[in-house]
């Protein structure tokens, strides 16, 4: 084995918080949206159609842009991450095994998890 590719969500970061600041904006139990986020995602559909259920004519980047510019956007630190992902890619690193880290999160959670790595994460796309 050369190469391991791990997704961001819910396998190396928590997405409880980013969850819970989102029901907290709308208003509504943080326990609704975590419930509905597991049931789109059970769905395959995208994460995003939980607070479409909740709010139908919700305008999502809007959303994000009002909760970034009063101070409650998105936020990652240490507290974020599952407590075995830094003992584990160091050890894989130390292996000499490529780690490649993929998923579908914003161009700002890229910018998260490089202050967190404390170095340039490449190829990162929304």
């Amino acid at each position: 084995m050369k190469t391991i590719v791990f997704d961001i969500g819910e396998t190396l970061v928590r997405d409880d918080r980013y969850w819970a600041s989102w029901a907290d904006w709308l208003g509504v139990p943080r326990h609704t949206v975590s419930a509905l986020v597991g049931a789109v995602t059970a769905q395959g559909l995208d994460n995003a159609e939980a607070l479409r259920l909740l709010k139908p004519d919700i305008d999502i980047p809007a959303e994000y842009a009002a909760r970034e510019a009063t101070g409650r956007g998105e936020h990652l630190d240490e507290t974020d991450l599952y407590e075995d992902v830094r003992p584990s890619l160091t050890a894989l690193r130390d292996l000499g095994i490529r780690v490649v880290i993929a998923g579908n999160q914003t161009a700002k959670a890229g910018q998260l998890l490089q202050v967190l790595h404390g170095r340039p994460i490449t190829a990162f796309r929304q």
